[in-house]
């Protein structure tokens, strides 16, 4: 018996020790979270710049790409766009409004943010293939009629493609929660379908392809050069695949004249897209929803509030804002790197990434879920820079097959001819020469992320070059 007593009175020193330890440590992760942080200087700065300025509303392109889908009803098909990408803005800048005032009335912040209209141009849905060796050229002229139907049917969407491309300014609007998007599946669509145009015009005449290719690319290259988001970055890189890839068969089709080749040369030329512009619209985004982390939410059931204020001892949203803030600011620092020396400072990132925001035990007191958030969602960058600069890769690659077609290199002195490129036309992660495939006659470059466009999804971006070449 007494054993016994022993026993029970050891369990209840430890069940209370224990207790007193939990509660020990719930007062300390309550006392480090009872306050969230005030908004650091690179929020704070950020969410001024979010307010659109009277230049965005001045012939700006980005307007008419905002209302491409606006109805056409009558008049003009550019003024309408216009028009109804500035109604979007004048929506947004009152929706902003009121999330200010009252960020728990969704309702009327939505009704503001929205723009409805009920006749809108005809949607359509238009892609050149992606795999398919001769791309777009045969594929166009075994449907030459249907192409023509659709550039007939949806010629003030092509009308407005050329206006924005010929604006007197291109500037995005700032990305955040209220801000609209322009509709990237239908412009897209426009796209794909200049490049059918273009297509077609090839054969019959090179100069007027080119042209309507200088439109296609112009608008490309200012959506790259101001992208307010890395969703925006990746449409155009998209739409710098495709046109790369149309240039690429057009010189596989027919040898250009000088006049020609020096238009093929600049397309070429053409930059994608401007990573550090769109990290910039990442951290809009996230400083755009501060109004909905400054005010405390009530709910209509006691139990979730309860669950609100438990959920604000792990995690203070203020503090995981100017963390994720803090962080996007140190990668897009790294938006101008050359792509060698990408890997070396992404491992340096993630190292101190680890040991500021970790999610492993032990845990921090403050915070702890945020910060794991934001190591959690930070692992995915290194990969839209590795996007960008395998479509680089392509591109010198697409170069190479201009100059060797200009020059006609040999097979036989290819290798040697690839070893003497310069250094803008080599491998950009190697700084290597870009690799001759003799068995397949072809051009090759490694990149880093799989593509749809190339065999089975891989990597690997292959050009063959004519057989018949001497």
């Amino acid at each position: 018996m007494k054993f016994m007593r022993q026993s029970f009175k050891a369990l209840g020193y430890m069940a209370l020790s224990l207790s007193v330890l939990v509660v020990i440590t719930l007062v300390a992760i309550a006392a480090a979270n009872w306050t969230d942080d005030p908004p650091s200087d690179i929020a704070r700065q950020t969410l001024q710049d979010l307010v659109p300025t009277d230049a965005m509303l001045i012939t700006n392109g980005y307007l008419i790409i905002v209302g491409l889908t606006a109805p056409v009803d009558s008049g003009d098909p550019v003024s309408s766009a216009e028009a109804l990408g500035r109604q979007y803005v004048a929506n947004i800048i009152e929706a902003r409004d009121k999330a200010r005032k009252d960020p728990q009335n969704f309702d009327a912040i939505e009704a503001s943010a929205t723009y409805n209209e009920k006749s809108e141009v005809p949607i359509f849905t238009f892609r050149c293939p992606r795999r398919s060796h001769d791309g777009c050229f045969s594929e166009t002229q075994t449907h030459k009629d249907q192409v023509h139907t659709l550039l007939q049917t949806h010629s003030p969407l092509l009308v407005r493609y050329k206006a924005a491309a010929n604006a007197p300014q291109f500037i995005s609007l700032p990305y955040d929660f209220f801000n609209p998007l322009p509709s990237y599946p239908q412009l897209i669509s426009v796209h794909a379908l200049l490049l059918a145009k273009a297509a077609l015009q090839w054969p019959l005449s090179p100069s007027e392809a080119l042209d309507t290719m200088e439109i296609t690319s112009k608008l490309r290259a200012r959506m790259g050069k101001s992208a307010n988001s890395l969703l925006e970055a990746m449409v155009v890189l998209e739409m710098q695949s495709a046109e790369l890839r149309w240039i690429s068969q057009a010189m596989e089709r027919t040898r250009a004249s000088s006049p020609t080749s020096a238009r093929i040369r600049q397309l070429i030329l053409q930059p994608g897209p401007d990573l550090h512009s769109a990290l910039r619209g990442e951290q809009q985004f996230i400083a755009g929803m501060l109004p909905f982390m400054s005010k405390k939410w009530e709910h209509n059931t006691w139990r979730a509030n309860r669950y609100r204020d438990l959920s604000g001892f792990v995690s203070l949203p203020i503090a995981t804002m100017n963390a994720s803030l803090e962080n996007l600011a140190q990668i897009q620092a790294m938006a101008h790197l050359h792509a060698n020396a990408l890997e070396a400072a992404f491992n340096r990132h993630n190292k101190v990434l680890a040991d500021r925001y970790r999610c492993d035990l032990p845990i921090r007191l403050r915070n702890p879920v945020g910060t794991c958030m934001v190591a959690m969602n930070a692992a995915h960058y290194q990969s839209y820079f590795q996007r960008i600069h395998d479509m680089d890769g392509y591109r010198r690659l697409v170069m190479l097959q201009h100059l060797a077609m200009a020059e006609s290199v040999r097979a036989q002195d290819m290798e040697a001819w690839l070893q003497a490129s310069p250094a803008e036309l080599r491998n950009p992660y190697t700084l290597q020469s870009m690799r001759w495939n003799a068995a397949t006659h072809s051009l090759v470059f490694e990149g880093k992320e799989p593509q749809r466009q190339n065999l089975e999804g891989s990597a690997t971006y292959r050009i063959a070059l004519p057989q018949a070449a001497p």
